[in-house]
């Protein structure tokens, strides 16, 4: 048996670089206890280069080999992904209703993957994965789908449970013809060709790099070995200014008195 080490994966911001080049992104962290971090490091990094896969696998201390700017550009494709990327929502549809119609489902470019969800056992709910220039695509063709093998897909639940891409809890016909009125006095919107550059993620929208849990007891060691060092205070001896101030009063009584004296002595003189 293969004994794989207990680790956790936790939403976090990851961000490199200094000023108007530092690049921020949204990515799962993966975090486990410091003697397991290594043989984490060699699974997931094995996964990550696995053919067909798509997880982007950063260990802490990659961007050494990578270098930033290959570092920055991998952070910047995450930022690009979290923009693009969008999902839906198929609900009613048990496992075997949805073994049943997968491959069908994939044959659309524009879906990217199907997620299971934590209450896919209770409510059936899974998440269909696509890009947001395709979204209309990708819905059109499960709709297409499930109307093409609703027979089938009925059969395999007693015949009164039958896939939708609509909320249950909403759909009935005032719910339908109100989105319907709505859709029909919307302007089609042009699509911008401006250039984007991903330099920071998406508010409120996040799912790669790794780290691990530092054990409590550790703490105070780590803290003691971080923290920074006062400067010493410097042993050279400060020369104090030798300036004095002027006391300007005292020096225009004097200029005064001094031309006194002058012109008195001019008007001797003469």
């Amino acid at each position: 048996s293969i004994h794989i080490p207990a680790y956790d994966l936790t939403p976090s911001t990851i961000g490199f670089g200094n000023g108007n080049t530092r690049i921020i992104t949204r990515a799962l962290e993966l975090r486990c206890d410091p003697t397991d971090a290594l043989i984490i490091k060699k699974l997931i990094t094995r996964i990550s280069n696995s053919s067909g896969n798509n997880i982007e696998f950063m260990p802490a201390g990659l961007v050494q080999v990578l270098g930033p700017e290959a570092y920055k550009k991998t952070l910047e494709r995450q930022n690009s992904y979290l923009h693009n990327y969008k999902h839906f929502t198929m609900f009613n549809t048990t496992s075997q209703q949805m073994s049943a119609i997968k491959s069908e489902i994939l044959k659309e470019k524009s879906i990217k993957r199907i997620i299971r969800t934590y209450n896919q056992h209770t409510s059936n709910k899974w998440l269909i994965e696509t890009t947001t220039k395709e979204l209309n695509k990708a819905q059109q063709h499960i709709d297409l789908i499930i109307d093409q093998n609703s027979g089938d897909l009925a059969e395999l639940h007693d015949n009164d449970h039958l896939p939708m891409r609509i909320n249950p809890a909403i759909n009935h016909e005032d719910f339908l013809i109100h989105a319907k009125k709505i859709q029909d006095t919307q302007e089609p919107q042009q699509e911008d060709t401006t250039p984007i550059t991903f330099r920071s993620p998406p508010q409120k929208k996040g799912p790669l790099v790794t780290s691990y849990v530092i054990p409590s007891e550790s703490y105070k060691d780590i803290a003691s070995k971080t923290t920074p060092t006062p400067p010493k205070k410097s042993s050279e001896q400060i020369i104090q200014p030798t300036y004095t101030e002027i006391d300007w009063k005292k020096q225009m009584a004097q200029m005064k008195e001094d031309i006194i004296k002058n012109v008195m002595k001019l008007q001797k003189s003469s």
